[in-house]
């Protein structure tokens, strides 16, 4: 049986979370519809897996059901991509649809709380490839790196950040980021998408500012509260099934 992946690098800010806020509780939301990304907001909805668990724990908890509290807070749960268009056509020199997002929030504070987010967005190019774009905090990011790396269903094993004792710093490790990439892909899209698909990678940047925000504040990775990575696959857009 192999061993659970259970990675405590950056559990100080977890715990410093629950302090103020409650459990660390993270689920996965999705919106697979193209229309909606062209909205200034939309919204993104649990996963089926993401509902059962939330209710399952607010039952626990003696609390009313997610569906609930989703409902009256739906705001918590939208995201934007009104500038990420900008930004890939700046880079890539080619205009640019986003055709699907999926995200992570943890329950009751979802998008307010922008270091413990992250997001994956599908964009589509003039010439219908696919690029994705990783949006994410540290804490966030090894939860699922340890989530997708528990799953049966996916083939990850790989650990986003190594902490070395000689100089007493974490690294980030690209590979892993981009094998993460892959390994959300397949889990919020159902796209058959592996390493061998990938033509190029962007270096690991940082992403400051809200959640909500008007432009891409970029910053250096060791400073910002979110770190990024885009990559361009051989993919070519198909209609996801909503």
């Amino acid at each position: 049986m192999s061993e659970i992946k259970e990675n405590r690098i950056y559990q100080a800010e977890r715990l410093q979370y629950q302090q103020n806020y409650g459990p660390y509780r993270m689920g996965s939301f999705v919106n697979l519809d193209p229309q909606e990304m062209e909205r200034e907001a939309f919204v993104m909805y649990p996963t089926k897996n993401t509902l059962g668990m939330f209710n399952l724990l607010r039952e626990m908890d003696g609390i009313p059901p997610f569906e609930e509290a989703f409902q009256e807070d739906y705001a918590r749960y939208a995201s934007s991509n009104r500038y990420l268009r900008k930004f890939l056509q700046k880079i890539y020199k080619s205009n640019f649809s986003i055709s699907a997002e999926g995200a992570e929030f943890l329950e009751a504070v979802g998008n307010e709380a922008e270091e413990h987010t992250i997001r994956c967005v599908e964009a589509v190019d003039a010439a219908y490839n696919l690029y994705y774009i990783l949006i994410g905090g540290r804490a966030p990011l090894e939860c699922k790196s340890d989530e997708l790396g528990n799953a049966r269903s996916f083939d990850y094993h790989a650990d986003l950040f190594t902490y070395t004792a000689d100089e007493q710093a974490v690294v980030f490790h690209e590979q892993a980021f981009i094998e993460l990439i892959f390994g959300m892909v397949q889990d919020y899209f159902q796209r058959q998408a592996t390493l061998e698909n990938l033509v190029e990678h962007t270096a690991l940047f940082g992403v400051d500012g809200p959640f909500l925000t008007d432009e891409l504040h970029i910053s250096e990775v060791s400073s910002s509260l979110r770190i990024a990575m885009i990559i361009k696959t051989n993919l070519e857009w198909t209609p996801l099934v909503n």
